[in-house]
């Protein structure tokens, strides 16, 4: 049976039966990949690129998620959400892949395609949905994992949940530590990217924690309620020889939500709440090779969402379906650059920071005809969204004050029509879809500012929000039971593209300054499509790839590539599954070419690879429980490096061992 999907249109349809192009892994599919997060599931998913693939070796910083072409050196273009509530704080629009613990999640579902009428902002290039595991009807269910590998890395995750009457809850929890991975290399081909003195030349230390609970209590058969609560925490150090209490990065979250749910008959309602609590921070390094580096400054930064959600589903009839509800978020960020006396800042303290505040009600209307053979679905969300901020510089003697920029209001319309045309009863289903979205700058990108290297990277308080038109078209045919694919194309204009624009010379201070702007609009033109047959009763093979030509069409850099935008990436493997034998996944993956500067300099073109995956495991039965050893390999190539940019690569050819056990 297809899997059951809900993020396409905020209600239940199986997968296939809606128009928008969407895809899902299920725990099933998860358990056979090799993956260590959310990351690694998303790689090989249709239309579905990973920029600066570091996977657990690495940070949001570097692990950023691109659907249709949307995302590039900004993840605020994809939407990430957990249980259908955003993930992803105003201050960075950054979602940190490795806060969440894999065994917690049921499943992860894609829309691939401007979703702002249904989630607002960010929902640019699609959503991405973590689907977490709910508690068994009856029982209880625990599974154990835990394996080591490259790196020296041990990583070890449980899970539990039961139910016991109306009650019902789960616990999980994991932890990694890991000699790490140094992205900058000691010796390379690219001499300029380099070690330079002072780096150390092993890795980057990794701990990271994970760690959530939830209770629900079902009165009756139509309401229930839900309560959730999450933590998280990363740290990365070691990078530099010179301090060994170095932090490259450190990460604190702390998530609680709650889900109240009546079926009322014609009106299926739903209210949620939900918080998030980040403190993140780190070292920044200055000095030079001569005289030997240090750290320049700290920054410690702190991060707030709560969102509020109220659906109602109302059923008109047979035929019609109509979703309509309210949303309501808040977000704060505060950044605080905390300069050494060593520094060239001399005690200099920078704050800056800022709050959004959305207001957005959406409307939704699913009109099936001719028995469910034609299905068309109108809808539209209006937003709107205020920001303000501020910045407070202790050398500016000219304004020794805070200074406070004003509230500036946005408002949004975003509508979308999607329309399914099902003939001849699955075999061959056609689909279409327009949709416009649009994403608010975030409060780093209007207001925030951090050295990294020789480069000075600022933002602009008046930056205008990005928007998009898109059309798509496609279809799936199904000739016989076992064997499906599908192929869609779509063209996306974007007006007032974020991006940054690095100077050619240095300023007075010695930096390069490299600042946010609106590069006017950009065209993105694009083929996907995916295949999957069923060969036999354990055998599935499984394909899917993705052209496209992102391209700005105006302003400055006119013709050229956007940069961070891999133009082709295809997956193709397979999957062998005997109870009775083993189960073997195999799966390669191509990424394109990848533009790493707005000028399309030839010299800093990067990308260019296939990479392997690969995970076998035997699994044992027994009355009361079963055991299942496992082998993993990821990131396999005979490159001697891979990158994403010109400047770090990423890490290849991991091993891992490991054993899973349930009960």
């Amino acid at each position: 049976m297809a899997p059951v999907v809900v993020t396409a249109t905020r209600t239940k349809h199986s997968l296939g039966d809606v128009p928008a192009a969407v895809s899902v892994v299920t725990r099933k599919e998860i358990d056979q990949m090799p993956a260590q997060n959310v990351l690694d599931v998303l790689r090989t998913m249709p239309g579905v690129t990973v920029d600066a693939d570091r996977s657990m070796f690495g940070s949001s910083t570097y692990n950023k998620v691109i659907i249709r072409g949307m995302g590039g050196d900004s993840q605020g273009r994809v939407q990430v959400l957990i249980d259908g509530m955003p993930a992803m704080p105003p201050g960075s629009n950054i979602f940190e892949w490795n806060s969440i613990n894999l065994d917690a999640v049921e499943r992860v579902e894609v829309v691939r395609g401007p979703s702002s009428a249904l989630y607002g902002s960010n929902a640019m290039g699609g959503v991405i949905n973590i689907i977490t595991r709910t508690p068994p009807k009856d029982g209880f269910t625990t599974t154990v994992d835990t394996k080591y590998g490259s790196y020296n890395t041990w990583d070890s995750s449980l899970f539990h949940a039961g139910t016991a009457g109306k009650f019902s809850y789960s616990l999980s929890g994991s932890y990694l530590t890991s000699y790490g991975f140094n992205g900058i290399p000691e010796h390379s081909s690219k001499a300029s990217s380099n070690q330079k003195a002072g780096y150390n030349d092993d890795g980057t230390g990794i701990r990271n924690a994970t760690g959530a609970a939830r209770v629900g209590y079902k009165f009756d058969k139509t309401a229930d309620v839900t309560f959730t609560a999450d933590v998280a925490s990363n740290l990365r150090t070691g990078q530099y020889n010179f301090d060994s209490d170095y932090r490259l990065y450190e990460y604190h979250k702390t998530g609680f939500g709650t889900r109240l749910h009546k079926d009322f008959g014609a009106v299926d309602s739903s209210l949620a709440f939900r918080a998030d609590l980040l403190n993140t921070d780190f070292d920044n390094i200055g000095g030079t090779m001569a005289k030997g580096y240090r750290v320049d400054y700290v920054n410690p930064t702190k991060q707030e969402q709560y969102t509020l959600d109220q659906q109602n589903t109302y059923a008109l009839g047979d035929n019609q379906l109509v979703t309509a509800g309210i949303n309501a978020s808040y977000g704060q960020s505060d950044k605080h650059y905390d300069y050494s006396p060593s520094s060239t800042g001399k005690n200099r303290v920078r704050e800056t920071g800022g709050k959004q505040y959305t207001m957005a009600g959406y409307l939704q209307d699913e009109i099936s005809f001719f028995d469910n053979k034609l299905l068309i679905i109108p809808g539209l969300r209006y937003d709107v969204i205020g920001t303000n901020g501020y910045d407070k510089d202790s050398s500016n003697k000219s304004r020794p004050g805070r200074k406070e920029y004003g509230m500036e209001t946005d408002s949004r319309l975003s509508p979308k029509l999607g329309v399914r045309v099902n003939p001849w009863d699955g075999m061959l289903v056609f689909r279409a879809n327009y949709g416009e979205a649009f994403r608010s700058a975030s409060l780093d990108e209007r207001f925030g500012e951090y050295i990294y290297g020789s480069t000075l990277y600022r933002g602009s308080p008046d930056l205008k929000p990005e928007t998009s038109r898109t059309i798509d078209a496609g279809f799936d045919f199904t000739p016989v039971k076992d064997l499906t694919f599908g192929i869609t194309g779509y063209v996306t204009w974007a007006d007032n593209y974020i991006a940054s624009v690095q100077s050619s010379t240095k300023n007075a201070q010695g930096y390069y300054v490299s600042q946010k702007q609106n590069l006017d609009s950009v065209q993105i033109a694009g083929l996907e499509g995916e295949a999957s047959w069923k060969a036999m009763d354990y055998l599935t093979l499984f394909a899917n790839g993705t052209i496209l030509n992102p391209q700005m069409t105006s302003g400055k850099y006119q013709g050229n590539q956007i940069p961070f935008t891999p133009t082709s990436k295809a997956t193709l493997g397979f999957t062998f599954d005997h109870p009775d034998w083993f189960t073997l996944r195999v799966g390669e993956t191509w990424t394109g070419p990848i533009w790493t500067d707005q000028d399309n300099t030839e010299a800093f073109q990067e990308g260019n690879f296939w990479l392997t995956e690969v995970r076998i495991s035997k699994r044992f039965t027994f009355k009361d429980y079963w055991v299942e050893p496992y082998a993993e390999l990821q990131a396999a190539t005979t490159k001697e490096e891979v990158r994403y940019t010109t400047t770090s690569r990423v890490p290849t050819n991991l091993v891992f061992v490991g054993v899973k056990a349930g009960f």
